[in-house]
């Protein structure tokens, strides 16, 4: 019986390894550098995505050439340096696609512009000390940019579509930065026949998980100040007046997301009422899932 329940594990983990690979697997144009037709990982950027290069200029990823440097970031001691591009790769079909909206200014404003990814390209988590893949991406979550600093992700929207997107190997460091505003981010390159999983910057899936599980409360937290950050700006749904943190003299307080008027009803991040059912639409319950929100 155990023989059978690990054949179907393996089976159907195998299936899903598959069907990934059938859906990122890249198209490799004419002239690719000899190896890059063995690159299974796929994960990459949609033309007019702008790539940070070592001159301080910046180019789109359909328009880098090999030869061409970028600037290289080691993310766990913050070496920089400039990366010469070994490979270009191009991939046609369909795609699962995540739109991150950046907070480029951050307290400073409003302003806000957005990159386009591949749902598996890999992005540098500096709060968490890990490369996570966009499609895993959430409101809140800090990306690192070549200045060292961070800049949080607004919003993350998903989607399907046939498309055609870029991605480019990097010599040494095998990182580069895609531009979003005046800000350039630190991502993970691709590369031929190598397993992005086996990367010594990117631990296994185990390691992911664990962290994951580790950081729950805290990443609820990023989400809750996210949808705050929002409603303040006033880019929240109309029906939800504030958002507040947990009060450590009430007992039992959470994060909640209240209506106009004092003592009015909330709906607390875990789904539960404070002082009441708000009765928010569907459209505010759908802002709210984004951020965490069980409703």
């Amino acid at each position: 019986m155990r023989d059978v329940v690990e054949e179907v594990v393996q089976n159907t983990v195998e299936d899903l390894v598959n069907d990934l690979i059938d859906d990122v697997a890249p198209d490799l144009p004419p002239g690719t550098p000899p190896g890059a037709d063995s690159c299974r990982p796929g994960n990459s950027f949609v033309p007019g995505t702008t790539v940070l290069m070592a001159d301080g200029t910046r180019k789109p990823i359909e328009d880098v050439k090999v030869g061409d440097n970028v600037v290289a970031t080691d993310p766990k001691t913050g070496r920089v340096e400039a990366g010469p591009v070994t490979t270009l790769i191009t991939g046609t079909g369909e795609k699962t696609l995540v739109e991150i909206t950046v907070d480029i200014d951050g307290r400073r404003g409003d302003r806000t512009d957005e990159i386009t990814a591949t749902a598996g390209h890999p992005f540098w988590l500096p709060e968490l000390r890990q490369w996570l893949p966009a499609g895993e991406l959430q409101p809140g979550a800090w990306l690192q940019t070549s200045a060292g600093t961070w800049v949080q992700v607004s919003t993350v929207k998903t989607s399907t579509r046939h498309q055609r997107v870029h991605n480019l190997t990097i010599e040494g460091l095998h990182t580069y930065h895609v531009v979003a505003g005046d800000q350039a981010v630190l991502v993970h390159n691709d590369g031929p026949g190598r397993d992005v999983l086996g990367d010594s910057n990117f631990p296994d899936p185990e390691e992911v998980e664990k962290n994951r599980k580790a950081w729950g409360e805290y990443w609820q937290d990023w989400l809750a100040r996210a949808a705050q950050k929002e409603v303040l700006r006033g880019r929240g749904p109309s029906e939800v007046h504030r958002i507040d943190a947990p009060e450590e003299s009430v007992p039992g307080s959470k994060w909640h997301a209240q209506k106009k008027g004092r003592g009015s009803p909330a709906l607390n991040q875990d789904g539960t009422f404070h002082d009441g059912d708000p009765k928010y639409s569907e459209k505010t319950n759908e802002w709210l899932r984004q951020y965490g929100w069980n409703c």
